[in-house]
């Protein structure tokens, strides 16, 4: 599930259904887990670029969430989609 797709689906979904911790129906996710959310993309987007890679195209469709109930928000964020090396 992406990061758009989140807030778009969970407004009409069952509390838990994507991230336990995160209530419904507010129009889009607490700061807090936005916060932790950015501090992931921030992290994995560290990681490529000392490995001389680029993303080039970061965003909410590209970050997707797994869930991982050992967080205390209930699920971890990945960068996906296409990379390149530096020039």
């Amino acid at each position: 599930m992406t990061l758009r797709n989140l807030c778009k689906a969970r407004r009409s979904s069952p509390p838990g259904s994507f991230c336990p911790h995160l209530p419904l129906p507010a129009p889009r996710p607490p700061q807090p887990f936005l916060l932790t959310i950015a501090l992931d993309v921030a992290v994995g987007l560290q990681h490529v670029h000392s490995k001389g890679v680029v993303h080039g195209d970061v965003t909410a469709s590209n970050v997707l969430l797994q869930a991982l109930p050992s967080r205390p928000q209930g699920c971890v964020a990945k960068v996906a989609g296409e990379c390149r090396t530096r020039q």
